[in-house]
């Protein structure tokens, strides 16, 4: 009877990993995107701040260093964004390697119920 409750609890256990990785997979897609907005709202501040200088007369050696201090609030944001995916893309991966590992756990809780 031992035999079929560790089985019992393997499959809730699998069965609970294989919900985890679906709601990290819907945060995978909110975290993309997050990041794609994150990136374009960066290059768009640039740009603007880079076109504001040059229609100022900025001297244009100097124009890449302010534009890096007027944007890197912007440039921070998408950082932040740009980790915040590939953690969640690295959660994938270990929730998939769990899941393998139930996966045989089970197999061979199932293969040696049937040979006794």
């Amino acid at each position: 009877m031992q035999d079929y409750t560790e089985l019992s609890k393997l499959k809730k256990a699998y069965m609970q990993k294989a919900s985890d990785l679906n709601k990290v997979l819907g945060e995978y897609y909110d975290y993309s995107e997050g990041m794609a907005q994150a990136e374009k709202d960066y290059l768009v501040s640039k740009g603007v701040a880079t076109l504001e200088l040059k229609e100022q007369g900025m001297q244009a050696t100097l124009i890449p260093a302010i534009v890096k201090g007027q944007v890197a609030d912007s440039r921070l944001a998408f950082k932040i964004a740009e980790s915040q995916f590939h953690t969640c893309r690295e959660r994938i991966k270990a929730i998939h390697a769990q899941l393998e590992a139930y996966r045989s756990l089970l197999s061979t809780a199932k293969a040696e119920i049937q040979i006794r």
